[in-house]
């Protein structure tokens, strides 16, 4: 009985988000209600399940956040914090993988590798 209250609550949560977390005109989720600002932490969405990677709003929405968070294939938190944040371009890989894009997640976790016996400059 409880596991059923547990999935009532989230598909009432599912559908909160899908009506006032979408910005239509954006194209893209939003990091609040009502507050058209882009954020990488919407990458949790396929990856935590509440859409799988092929819907085609998180496919539009991946193409804002490349479009306005991707910076040499490091993503920014959001547009008022340019520095590169390694949880959520980690997440950008996780998604690229889930949506077959292998060659693009390859990317950034190559650009991610680091010499730890180089000097840092």
């Amino acid at each position: 009985e409880e596991a059923m209250r547990w999935r009532s609550a989230s598909r009432e949560i599912k559908a909160e988000v899908m009506r006032r977390g979408w910005n239509r005109k954006m194209g893209t989720f939003t990091f609040a209600y009502d507050m058209p600002l882009t954020d990488s932490s919407l990458l949790a969405i396929p990856l935590n399940g509440m859409l799988p990677p092929s819907h085609p709003s998180v496919h539009s929405m991946v193409k804002r956040i490349e479009h306005e968070l991707v910076y040499n294939h490091l993503v920014a938190r959001n547009i008022f914090e340019p520095t590169p944040f390694l949880l959520t371009t980690y997440w950008l890989a996780r998604y690229y993988i889930a949506a077959g894009q292998r060659d693009k997640a390859r990317r950034i976790i190559d650009h991610l590798k680091f010499d730890l016996n180089k000097p840092v400059k």
